[in-house]
């Protein structure tokens, strides 16, 4: 039991304890009742702890506080309770609609029991479409009966289709059957339901796709051969549940539903409406739910996990979940696809295929110990040129890589050449995309992944579906009404665009509208907090880093190899509490003193002599990058070693910190877990190619990102501060921003809620229903 386990239960003892003294005989009104509500509220809280009550306690206990002691299984019903608005409201408001008596379509609906068409459909021995004609015909006769009027097109089939459609989950019904699994209790969903065979059957395998994944037990009408309201199906609920009727809770919008379950001793909740319930759910189980509750999370369990080899000897493992247009969720350091718990389900639910990957060096990926593995060039580099490589060129003009032909300006024709073809290279996140079948996605990436995927949109922009980069030779022309000379937001500062004086920024010449006409926008690219910095050619990244305090710790993890893995795989709960911690619990990390600390008389290390890097041992931090004990003194026993002045990012941190309010101990056991298969070798590698990054990227200097694009800025991050991106407009014209306050680096962690609404809206109107640069 970990250490806060414990205080917790100590000091629910006690309180019980303490409460065991309260006399029967308290004094009346308002201070008595108290004591009712708090021994109520202890003894539920005893229950859970699996500690018992004497009886003169019990006897002074409300029946709510009785019940939740017991209590383990909660059941729901899914029309009316997880799925509104119910479809008995939709029969209710076509009632209304076509003037049809009260309860004229629901009554039918439900009179049709026993063995009527209804019963046949809710026990699975006809499909829907078999049910349709003959409730269509029910209706009529029913409208003769009762002197109703039906409309010639009345049709049963649409009005449950448009029920159907309109239907979606009652969002926080399900964070409650949630919260109550995380608490322990066994979730059920019990509903009467029909073989849909319609054409509209997607709504309800989608809905039922979502719930399936949060509750233990889906029991369906139409599968068992039972219907509610009838005995047999609750008692196939107790025993498949294994439990007994006092165990149970079991929530459902209609009360002849509850009778047979409360006759059998369950606890029953009439769903009238959702706040009322759920307050009412609270207190039989004794949970209390958030007002403003987390998105939904994945775990391991919940998600398909595979493996993609982009070479021989590398894979890369990755999660999935969902259908629709493919979006690559990228972490950064030091993370792994789990630090996108929140994002997935709700991507999904939005509609789209996601795929959140175990970078290279992370997790159940490939590890390579070798630093150039970890170049951008090698992660996002093509085999050879490529069609949008002939759009966008690799070089600056006047490089004899471009060829206009004379002529007017308006009938120029374009003569496209490019530098030989290069050799083959291996492309690893296009490998991933191609062997999984998949043309183009959207890339999402966080802290280096940002880096990632503005480099996958400045050299591989086919595979994010983009609207494409253009590198112009300046064009010459003449104009012979009055317009302005101004340079086109896309080819400038190579190409001038003769416009109208009112002409509204961002600019298009007529060429680069031609070509943006022909491309598709339905992919692009995201970032969190990481924005895009073109590489300055006259400028070392290295003098760059250290000219900024705050990036002291990344020159920590360049050299020599080893150091930064010996401290933080030393102890990696330690490593983990200490880096994801809120904007304003940031005070554990030494990142801008970290080459700054005092020297360490010996480290884990690989030793260079006999075990060639590959093994951990303890050595000598010498001159010479490192040999151990035993190598050290067959070299020379009389030789002097020379301490370097070792470093430390986590000086300052105590051995065991307070878990930070937005991680619990089980999620830091997963990271834990996942870095004792890969160590911290592959993640620190991807600082260590600084230099050979810089190198490769200004090799798309003058390149424009057009495709769809947003940068995500976190308000209080001290490391990938929001100003950084102050500029992006000029290299990215059609950027869509999104901010979030009072947030840190943990963008996904910190503030779930507002990243999924940034993301779902901007893909929503940008990959979904993409707008049209070419049209402006």
């Amino acid at each position: 039991m970990k250490a806060e386990e414990a205080d917790g239960v100590l000091g629910a003892k006690m309180r019980i304890q303490m409460l065991i003294h309260l006399s029967p005989n308290s004094p009346e009104g308002t201070e008595r009742e108290e004591n009712r509500r708090t021994l109520d509220q202890t003894s539920a809280e005893a229950g859970f702890l699996g500690l018992s009550l004497p009886v003169s306690c019990l006897s002074q206990l409300g029946a709510a506080a009785r019940a939740a002691m017991a209590l383990r299984v909660a059941a729901f019903d899914l029309d009316g309770v997880l799925a509104l608005p119910s479809i008995a409201g939709a029969l209710r408001r076509t009632e209304e609609a076509l003037a049809l008596p009260r309860d004229f379509l629901l009554g039918a609906f439900q009179t049709e029991f026993p063995e009527g068409p209804t019963e046949q459909l809710m026990k699975g021995k006809i499909t829907f479409s078999q049910w349709v004609p003959l409730m269509d015909e029910s209706c009529r006769k029913s409208s003769k009966a009762r002197g109703a009027s039906l409309p010639e097109n009345f049709s049963i089939r649409e009005i449950f289709s448009q029920a159907m459609a309109a239907r979606s989950i009652n969002r926080p019904m399900l964070q409650a059957a949630v919260a109550l699994k995380k608490k322990g209790f066994t979730t059920c969903i019990v509903t009467n339901n029909w073989l849909d065979d319609s054409d509209k059957r997607d709504s309800l395998a989608q809905m039922m796709c979502e719930l399936g994944q949060h509750f233990d037990f889906l029991i369906e009408s139409c599968q068992v051969g039972m219907i509610k309201p009838e005995p047999q199906i609750y008692k196939f609920v107790l025993d498949t549940l294994k439990v007994k009727p006092n165990e149970v809770v079991f929530l459902d919008d209609f009360g002849s539903n509850l009778k047979p379950a409360r006759d059998m001793g369950m606890t029953t909740i009439l769903v009238r409406d959702t706040t009322s319930a759920l307050r009412e759910l609270e207190k039989v189980t004794g949970t209390q739910f958030p007002e403003d509750p987390l998105p939904i999370q994945c775990s391991p369990n919940d998600v398909s996990h595979g493996y993609v080899t982009v070479k021989p000897g590398t894979r890369l493992h990755f999660v999935e979940m969902g259908s629709g247009p493919a979006i690559c969720l990228c972490h950064g350091f030091p993370e792994s696809w789990f630090s996108w718990r929140y994002q997935i389900p709700a991507l999904a639910q939005a509609g789209f295929r996601v795929l959140a990957i175990d970078m290279k060096g992370y997790g159940d990926s490939s590890s390579p110990p070798e630093i150039e593995e970890y170049a951008m060039e090698l992660l996002c580099k093509t085999h050879q040129k490529r069609a949008s490589d002939l759009i966008t060129g690799g070089c600056e003009p006047p490089c004899g890589c471009w060829e206009l032909d004379s002529g007017p300006l308006e009938e120029q024709p374009v003569l496209l050449t490019t530098e030989p073809s290069l050799q083959p290279e291996p492309m690893e996140m296009v490998t991933f995309l191609d062997k999984l079948g998949i043309p183009q996605a959207v890339f999402i990436g966080h802290d280096w992944a940002g880096v990632l995927v503005w480099n996958m949109a400045l050299f591989h922009p086919e595979r994010v579906r983009s609207l494409g980069f253009f590198n112009y030779k300046a064009m010459a022309g003449t104009c012979s009404r009055t317009h302005i000379l101004k340079r086109c937001a896309v080819c400038s500062p190579h190409d001038m665009v003769w416009s109208p004086p009112q002409q509204p920024q961002p600019l298009l010449s007529r060429l680069c509208r031609e070509l943006l006409d022909d491309l598709d926008p339905n992919r692009a690219v995201a970032s969190l907090n990481t924005p895009f910095m073109p590489p300055n050619p006259d400028v070392s990244p290295m003098k760059f880093i250290e000219s900024i305090p705050v990036f002291n710790y990344q020159l920590y993890f360049q050299k020599p190899v080893g150091v930064a893995e010996a401290e933080l795989e030393k102890n990696m709960s330690r490593t983990f509490k200490s880096f994801f911690r809120t904007s304003d619990e940031m005070d554990l990390l030494t990142v801008q003193k970290a080459t700054e600390m005092e020297p360490l008389t010996s480290l884990l290390l690989p030793c260079s002599e006999c075990l060639a890097g590959e093994t951990w041992a303890e050595v000598l931090p010498t001159e010479n990058s490192g040999l151990c004990r035993d190598c050290a003194g067959r070299q020379s026993s009389s030789k002097e070693v020379r301490h370097e002045k070792f470093w430390g990012i986590l000086v300052d941190t105590p051995e065991d910190p307070r878990l930070s309010k937005i991680t619990t101990e089980e999620e830091i056991e997963f990271y834990v877990q996942q870095f004792k298969k890969s160590g911290f070798r592959g993640p620190l590698n991807w600082y260590r190619n600084t230099e050979r990054n810089w190198k490769w990227n200004c090799k798309g200097l003058g390149r424009k990102i057009l495709i769809p694009a947003l940068m995500v800025t976190a308000e209080k991050d001290i490391v990938l501060r929001p100003e950084m991106s102050k500029n992006m407009e000029e290299w990215i014209p059609f950027l869509k921003r999104g901010h979030i306050e009072d947030c840190g680096h943990w963008t996904q962690i910190e503030k779930p809620a507002e990243v999924n609404q940034i993301l779902i809206k901007w893909l929503q109107t940008e990959v979904q229903n993409p707008s049209v640069p070419s049209k402006i």
